[in-house]
């Protein structure tokens, strides 16, 4: 089984409407491509290690934590989190109006080529009942 691209437009997964809400252009194009250059341009992206079966290995994409507190949440992985910067503050407090949850943190992605990936799995702090997901597409359009 090879896994979906959540950018190729020839695919298509259908998730159960009950687990997620989907909200196409959420983000007009302009609103979207600011974003997703500051975020580029200025996150302290870092590649981190996590353990996977009995050996430490490196994540195939680079990350970055934002949020209210000092620390993220993974108690597994007791790293630094950025304070809010005005932009992601401002979409934090959008999404938490149109979807109606609270939020006290993000996590940033960055997949910089078909190398970088994530396979499919459920975060291990379970105590977290929803997730958002927005997605930016590194292509010129």
């Amino acid at each position: 089984m090879t896994q979906l691209s959540l950018f190729n437009t020839e695919e298509l997964y259908e998730f159960p409407k009950d687990l997620l809400e989907y909200k196409e252009n959420f983000l007009n194009r302009e609103e979207a491509d600011l974003l997703k250059n500051k975020l580029l341009e200025t996150a302290p992206w870092e590649q981190r290690t996590q353990k996977m079966y009995d050996k430490m290995v490196l994540t195939p994409r680079l990350t970055a934590w934002y949020g209210d507190s000092k620390y993220n949440d993974s108690e597994a992985d007791k790293k630094p989190t950025n304070p809010w910067t005005p932009e992601l503050f401002s979409l934090k407090q959008r999404i938490e109006k149109e979807f109606g949850c609270q939020f006290n943190g993000v996590l940033l992605n960055l997949y910089r080529d078909h190398n970088d990936s994530v396979a499919w799995h459920r975060d291990k702090e379970s105590r977290h009942r929803h997730c958002e997901y927005l997605y930016f597409d590194r292509s010129k359009k």
